[in-house]
């Protein structure tokens, strides 16, 4: 049991942590308190403020990178940045960047989905030939004779 507590620790200390922190670093705040969301979301963008040097420009394309909606919902949600000082402006941004997420996030899940058409409205087998069928009878036969002579073996 103590190596293998051991071989864990070792294994964990070999992983670069910033992976993980890439790999955790998303926005979904399906369940998740408003609060929490919110603290989450001003953390991710501030770390991808401090990725993009505090440049306005690569902030609102690396937050563009993220962005899953429509070009202008995505651009309506860079344009919280325009004219922002990063460096001294950066939490009240940040905080009604992630504020318009989540109300865009609850305003899609809140609309009905849309119901799939249906794939094949008349049965495959009614638009078939007699010849089709024929076949497809023959081949079904031949793999079950295959599937009962592996039976016997």
């Amino acid at each position: 049991m103590l190596r293998i507590a051991v071989l864990l620790g070792l294994q964990a200390l070999a992983q670069d942590p910033g992976h993980f922190y890439k790999k955790a670093n998303v926005i979904h705040p399906e369940g998740e308190p408003y609060e929490d969301f919110v603290i989450r979301c001003m953390n991710f963008v501030k770390s991808h403020a401090s990725d993009a040097g505090y440049a306005v420009p690569k902030l609102q394309s690396m937050l563009g990178e993220h962005c899953h909606w429509d070009e202008a919902e995505c651009t309506e949600l860079q344009s919280i940045f325009d004219g922002a000082d990063l460096q001294h402006d950066l939490a009240p941004r940040s905080e009604a960047f992630c504020r318009a997420t989540y109300a865009k996030v609850k305003a899609k899940r809140e609309e009905p989905k849309k119901e799939a058409e249906p794939i094949n409205v008349v049965p495959w087998t009614e638009t078939e030939t007699e010849a089709a069928k024929f076949e497809r009878m023959r081949v079904f036969l031949f793999n079950r004779q295959i599937a009962e002579m592996w039976r016997t073996v």
